[in-house]
């Protein structure tokens, strides 16, 4: 199946990046090809990021594409990964917490599931209620516990992805719902 997991969004503590990278570390050691694609960020905070990713020795696991200018060529990137990430820090300053959150949304139009930190934004709650991903604690334990789970277990993995279906129509992407099938039939053919 799709060892490969992706963000999209802003690169800042309170986005989840930090605590993606350090989880990566204990991933790969249940899953040597894990593989982590990262969408956004212009060269500065992207070199800033590599030097975090090759401390804690996972440089090689990610892929970092840079800024991608238009939204269906980001959703196209993503849609080639197994899952998205959306651990926002549940901490009171965070804006991405009152923010729509957008970035969740991209990664249904991906046809891929979530999995986010409790205490997320609004949207966690239509997800545990879908289940169209997973919420977890914001910790790299149970945050790399969830994802190797998910990415080893197909059975969860198609549930989930039927409830990223029954999301995406909730969410009323009429255009995007016949390609969010089209995307999960490809990668159930794929895995």
């Amino acid at each position: 199946s799709n060892h490969s997991i992706c963000y999209i969004g802003r690169f800042d503590e309170h986005a989840g990046l930090d605590i993606a990278i350090s989880s990566l570390k204990l991933i790969k050691e249940k899953i040597s090809n894990i593989e982590m694609v990262v969408v956004g960020g212009g060269d500065l905070v992207i070199e800033k990021y590599k030097k975090i990713a090759e401390k804690k020795g996972v440089l090689e696991h990610i892929k970092f594409c840079g800024f991608v200018p238009k939204t269906e060529d980001a959703i196209n990137i993503l849609a080639k990964s197994g899952l998205g990430l959306a651990l926002y820090k549940p901490v009171k300053d965070n804006e991405s917490l009152y923010t729509e959150p957008s970035k969740v949304k991209e990664y249904f139009k991906a046809g891929l599931p979530v999995i986010m930190a409790k205490g997320g934004p609004d949207i966690c709650d239509d997800i545990v209620k879908y289940k169209a991903g997973v919420v977890v604690d914001y910790n790299k334990e149970d945050i790399a516990k969830n994802i190797i789970n998910i990415l080893t277990n197909q059975q969860l993995y198609q549930e989930l992805q039927k409830g990223v279906l029954e999301i995406s129509k909730i969410f009323d992407y009429r255009e995007n719902f016949k390609n969010t099938w089209t995307l999960i039939c490809q990668k159930a053919e794929n895995s």
